[in-house]
């Protein structure tokens, strides 16, 4: 939770040190154990930090190399120090005490710009060469931890957080509306998240590197991609047990090495009741008892006596606390909370609209925060890789000509899910394989869902200006059936799968978010696996509940359903309908908005909501992408304009 910053002045003049303690104040959140502030000449930087690992207590940035005028912040947390300490021939005595930071420079004046390549954890940082007059900067394989930056003609400015940059004189603030449509959008589509809501402010994607030269300017930054996680070959394992072990492996190194603390801070966790995190849970908890700590789990749940058709994950959570004695709970009803509210104070914090689900994010939060909790684990990410569902499998299988093993495992799915084999052959197998113009006369006709301008509140003629067109949705959906590999490896190169607004929510209340399924290591391995592993003898996730046995309960491990870990979500939104409608009917026909969203969709569907129980086949999602996304979306709108 450190936060770091810095200008560079490519006009040659001096840094005022009134603008770096400018800078300074906003992340004051992120610095209840001390600040430093460095300037010389044209450069400056600063960094806020919370002491988190047993060796961070010794850090103290910036830090100038006595050895060759370098200077270096970071906000970081390594997890291969020892692969590290041996690598770069650190003598044994001075490995305990040596922060990640100063690691982290040694790694550079060894390694150059290949340094991050061989960096494993999470980490933003940024390097200045006093001598060659040059900045080096880089961001985590997995974007754990954010990094911004801002580019004129006279100054180059970074930091942790937006607000940081903006709070800068000479920083001029102007809306991005390209960052508009591309909230407005289904997040299925692949969007460069390396654009802001404000013009000009750049995130700097995951896994990316960014250097600044001081005498260039034609070609003044470089930005580059360090890590592709794209597998150079299959991974051939001998057995299906030896993927099983091997992910177990790495799950449990993924949490472990998160676990690496001091040894007075609380450990948390986000505990659903479903696979993900519930696996995690059990780790940590096995993990934090051979160091004499407990682990305080927060659970989502609907009150004792709760009348509606909904239902929750209680019966699923107690099935781990009674596994697992060295946990605590903490269940959270919220019962007061809704989905639009306290949205002003995520604006401000994040900068970004934030999702429809908030509210119980940030209440279990707050009830981490209340119990002490510094560092808060999470199963978040983990159906998007290391428990995959598998849905594409079948179609890779054939198109691989593997028709046999495809057959195979299409007959043993069908009686899992207990559904059809040739409704199954033809969803998995036949309709991937159609040609694009066949499969949109297919759409058309059914009207499937989630594939067109229906399923989003944006005005249509706003998406054109942008070039969205419906059919880029169907093209989409077609693409979804195909190969989830090649998806998932488009959101990581175009930064989808970020972290940033956990990371800045939780720094304001003092809280660390850990992500172990985001781990780089367990992502490379999901991306090398071969297609039938996550659907051996016909189970979906079937990869990671064989890597789960003897660490979740079985009912879990093998259960084939969950229900939302918001399972009132449309009852909330229902009972907020009047506030909803009234605030609908304030927007004007001549108001800013109507450019961005369409009000009155949002008003039709609004009619419409209504209470479902909670499992995803009964799940609503207009609710969701119409409803609370449109008018999350206008509330920002409305924040925007006033940051001008």
């Amino acid at each position: 939770m450190n936060g770091i910053f810095g200008i560079i002045n490519l006009k040659d003049e001096p840094v005022l040190i009134e603008d770096l303690e400018r800078m300074k104040q906003t992340l004051i959140h992120r610095g209840p154990d001390g600040s430093g502030i460095w300037k010389e000449g044209p450069a400056g930087m600063g960094h806020l930090k919370m002491n988190i690992t047993p060796d961070s207590v010794y850090e103290k940035l910036p830090h100038v190399s006595p050895h060759n005028n370098r200077v270096i912040t970071a906000d970081v947390r390594l997890d291969n120090r020892e692969e590290l300490f041996q690598q770069l021939t650190i003598p044994h005595a001075e490995r305990e005490k040596m922060p990640d930071g100063i690691l982290i420079l040694k790694a550079y004046e060894k390694w150059g710009d290949a340094c991050p390549t061989y960096l494993v954890g999470e980490f933003a940082f940024a390097i200045w060469d006093k001598q060659e007059r040059t900045l080096f900067c880089a961001r985590d394989h997995m974007g754990f931890k954010p990094f911004y930056y801002y580019c004129s003609a006279a100054h180059f400015v970074f930091a942790t957080e937006i607000k940081t940059i903006r709070c800068l004189p000479f920083v001029p603030v102007k809306i991005n509306e390209a960052a508009i449509a591309r909230a407005l959008l289904p997040p299925n589509l692949a969007h460069d998240n390396s654009f802001t809501f404000f013009e000009g402010i750049m995130s700097l994607n995951l896994g990316h590197w960014l250097r600044v030269k001081f005498f260039r300017h034609a070609d003044r930054i470089k930005v580059t991609c360090y890590w592709d996680p794209c597998p150079k070959g299959r991974l051939r394992l001998s057995s299906d047990n030896e993927y099983a072990e091997t992910l177990q492996e790495l799950m449990k190194d993924a949490v472990h090495c998160r676990l690496r603390a001091l040894p007075g801070l609380s450990v948390g966790v986000t505990l659903s009741g479903g696979l993900d995190s519930s696996a995690v849970a059990c780790i940590a908890a096995r993990k934090l008892q051979t160091q004499g700590k407990r682990l305080l789990a927060v659970s989502s749940v609907l009150p004792l006596n709760h009348k509606g058709i909904e239902s929750d994950e209680r019966q699923y959570i107690r099935m781990v606390l009674e596994q697992e004695p060295n946990i605590d709970i903490q269940y959270v009803t919220a019962p007061n909370a809704g989905p639009f509210d306290d949205l002003e104070i995520f604006f401000n914090q994040t900068e970004r609209q934030g999702n429809c689900f908030n509210y119980m994010d940030h209440a279990l939060r707050c009830a981490a925060q209340n119990q002490g909790v510094s560092l808060l684990l999470s199963g978040l990410g983990g159906d998007h890789m290391a428990s995959f569902s598998g849905r594409d499998s079948l179609f890779r299988l054939t198109e691989a000509f593997k028709w046999g093993k495809a057959l195979g495992l299409a007959h043993q799915l069908s009686q899992i899910e207990n559904r059809p084999l040739s409704r199954i052959l033809k969803q998995k197998v036949i309709l991937p394989f159609l040609p694009l113009w066949c499969w949109n006369i297919i759409q058309n006709k059914k009207k499937l869902p989630g594939i067109d301008m229906e399923n989003t509140p944006v005005n249509p003629d706003f998406a054109k200006t942008y070039g969205f067109q419906p059919m880029m949705y169907k093209r989409n959906a077609r693409h979804l059936a195909r190969d989830y590999n090649s998806r998932i490896l488009s959101k990581i190169r175009i930064g989808k799968f970020i972290v940033e607004p956990e990371n800045i929510h939780n720094a304001y209340l003092g809280l660390t978010g850990l992500f172990p399924f985001f781990d780089k290591r367990i992502t490379e391995f999901f991306l090398a696996v071969p297609p039938e592993q996550f659907l051996v003898d016909g189970w979906p996730r079937s990869l990671f509940r064989r890597a789960m046995e003897g660490i979740l309960p079985p009912a879990i491990q093998w259960r084939k359903g969950k229900n939302a870990y918001t399972p009132d979500f449309h009852r909330r939104v229902k009972t907020s309908e009047k506030e909803i409608m009234a605030f609908l009917d304030t927007i004007k026909k001549d108001n800013f908005v109507h450019r961005y969203v369409d009000v009155e969709r949002i008003k039709t569907q609004l009619k419409h909501v209504r209470p479902v129980r909670s499992g995803p086949e009964h799940w609503e999602g207009q609710t969701q992408q119409i409803v609370v996304k449109g008018i999350v979306l206008i509330k920002f709108l409305y924040w925007l304009e006033r940051q001008k």
